[in-house]
């Protein structure tokens, strides 16, 4: 998905710099410490030191805890540090602290999907197409929340509406959503793009959806090989943190022996994945939604594994938001 800028802004242009949706002045109201602070994060952040940066962040939290610069930044470093749910208390509290920005947190909608608060995130993106309505991302991501919550056949049936997307291949993966397209079709599509960098990204995107579409269709086998291919493409951005937190949240994680990308040659990905801990995702128990799908699979699987992993479910990026995420 994309990151949007309202007309006004509440949070600062520090924020913006990490992917906030709201652009304005710095606020006057705040320490230049606080102000300092939170540069050195985003620097340790984007640098590759997460943890040094999440740090950071807490100090800045304790400093003034309804600051929402440091409260949207440690939100998504939190996220991308596999901590879904601490990621999604802070985004709760800054629905608190700035209602009138909610429409704009499409990072919190992911998070409460793969919390399992099903009902929650389908109204999360219910209310960000109010701000982006011809994102195919938000569109995908209100029906695994509705499937999730009522099915399938539902969540097709209230299948939001969406303009021009003109990414590739986004226009496929609607139709895969709304039942009009196989995996083939998205795949087809993703392979098109001459550039290389362009065709990686739409391969990424292909793999990363089909991953969560099949899923939903309570096919886990294929969703841990799709994402897991998403992950191995390693594009970088916030969608490749949701890829990796989601392949982790799946139990256990496998990786293809085999698979090709977009425009390549088949490429061995056979013990490449690593292991939730080894990304540094943290374990949970299962939510009540992972414990009903697990129901549901009785009857095919005969039992259910336990791995102590955790049991399931999964914002921008190089240029922009949910989709622009590498």
């Amino acid at each position: 998905m994309r990151f949007h800028r309202p007309r006004s802004g509440i949070l600062s242009a520090a924020a913006l710099l990490a992917g906030v949706v709201a652009a304005g002045p710095p606020n006057a109201s705040r320490s230049q410490g606080l102000d300092e602070l939170l540069r050195e994060a985003r620097g340790l952040e984007a640098s590759g030191r997460r943890a040094s940066a999440l740090d950071l962040y807490d100090r800045a939290v304790a400093i003034e805890p309804n600051d929402p610069d440091a409260l949207y930044l440690r939100a998504n470093a939190r996220y991308r540090s596999g901590r879904v749910a601490a990621s999604l208390a802070d985004f709760d509290r800054l629905v608190g602290l700035v209602p009138e920005r909610e429409p704009y947190f499409w990072q919190r909608g992911i998070a409460q999907y793969q919390t399992g608060r099903d009902r929650e995130c389908a109204a999360q993106f219910e209310l960000h197409r109010t701000v982006n309505p011809a994102d195919v991302e938000n569109a995908a991501w209100h029906f695994l929340c509705v499937a999730s919550a009522r099915g399938v056949e539902s969540a097709r049936q209230e299948l939001l509406p969406v303009g021009r997307d003109s990414r590739v291949p986004m226009a496929e993966l609607y139709d895969l959503f709304a039942g009009r397209a196989d995996r083939a079709t998205v795949l087809r599509a993703a392979d098109q793009p001459r550039d290389g960098t362009t065709r990686r990204l739409a391969s990424f995107y292909a793999h990363l959806y089909l991953g969560l579409f099949a899923e939903t269709l309570g096919d886990h086998e294929t969703a841990r090989r799709e994402l897991a291919v998403a992950v191995e493409l390693g594009v970088g951005g916030y969608m490749a943190d949701v890829a990796r937190n989601h392949l982790a949240l799946l139990d256990p994680p496998v990786a293809p022996a085999r698979v090709r990308v977009g425009g390549g040659a088949p490429a061995s990905l056979a013990g490449r994945i690593r292991s939730p801990a080894a990304e540094g995702v943290g374990a949970r128990p299962p939510t009540p939604a992972i414990r009903r799908r697990r129901r549901r699979e009785l009857p095919r699987r005969g039992m259910i594994r336990r791995s102590g992993r955790p049991g399931k479910r999964y914002s921008g990026g190089a240029s922009a938001g949910f989709s622009r995420g590498a």
